[in-house]
């Protein structure tokens, strides 16, 4: 039964006349035990009135709500339920519950490249329900990704089977690459500073500069103090001078490595050979 207006209201009315007119019982010319009784009697049932009114107005206002499609079960509300799709997009099936009736939707993501934050906690089904979709779709769709696959092999296979699958969409046939540290057996090896990707000096600076603070993490709040930023300028010296040396076919992070090892007395005289980085190593370490 719902409750109407019209009763709570009266309900009320009279609650709270018998509630505050009880003592005037007390003016009446009447014996003492049947004025007390009275007044017990008129104070609790008013009391009751208000109390049983004040119910009626939760349930009247619950009732209410239960209308509004928002709020249908406490946990339901309409969502979308149009595929919408273009050249960039990645659509992800779902279902979801409302009015009682299990119903399909659609999540749209338009524009993934503007970022996309997808958070749950271990085994709440992140990587099946949704990266899958994102790395196969992509793909169909003549992406170039990089992906980071945590628990490798699990997202490689997805990756390389859609590759397999999609690759004749490409205009220019792509290529698989994986990198694995854990196991340098099944990896492919990449130059890190290769020497067509460092046509000007500002370029080698960047590589050093990203290199050392990924080794040493403090030094990104010491941007700009002199130890940090000298050990960036000689790494910056010894990449450019190993990619212009002999056309870069020594430019790599190994050889790197190994050329910095020289003493430093046999060491800046070749650096020096390199004009352009004369300036790097004006303060030579003693």
């Amino acid at each position: 039964m719902k409750s109407q207006p019209v009763n709570i209201i009266l309900g009320i009315c009279f609650g709270l006349l018998l509630y505050w007119a009880s003592p005037l019982i007390m003016d009446t010319p009447l014996p003492f035990a049947v004025v007390g009784i009275a007044y017990i009697c008129l104070t609790a049932s008013g009391y009751l009135l208000l109390i049983t009114s004040g119910a009626r107005i939760s349930r009247l206002i619950k009732v209410n709500l239960d209308k509004d499609i928002f709020n249908e079960l406490n946990e339901t509300f309409p969502q979308e339920e149009q595929y919408r799709s273009n050249e960039y997009s990645v659509n992800l099936p779902a279902k979801y519950n409302f009015r009682g009736k299990t119903r399909n939707s659609w999540i749209n993501c338009l524009a993934p490249f503007r970022s996309t934050m997808i958070i749950g906690g271990g085994g709440s089904g992140k990587s099946y329900f949704i990266i899958r979709h994102f790395i196969t779709q992509m793909i169909s769709k003549r992406y170039v990704l990089f992906v980071y696959d945590f628990k490798f092999p699990d997202l490689s296979i997805i990756a390389y089977n859609a590759f397999l699958k999609y690759k004749h969409l490409y205009e220019k046939p792509p290529k698989f690459y994986y990198i694995n540290f854990d196991d340098c057996s099944r990896t492919h090896r990449c130059n890190v500073i290769p020497p067509d990707g460092m046509p000007e000096i500002t370029d080698s600076a960047e590589s050093s500069r990203t290199l050392l603070l990924a080794l040493n993490r403090d030094w990104i709040k010491k941007s700009g103090e002199f130890f940090s930023e000298s050990s960036i300028n000689f790494v910056t010296a010894i990449f450019w001078f190993l990619k212009k040396y002999k056309g870069g076919q020594y430019c790599t992070l190994p050889h790197a490595i190994e050329f910095q090892s020289l003493h430093y007395d046999d060491l800046f005289p070749i650096l020096g050979t390199e004009p352009e980085i004369e300036v790097l190593i004006g303060s030579r370490p003693s």
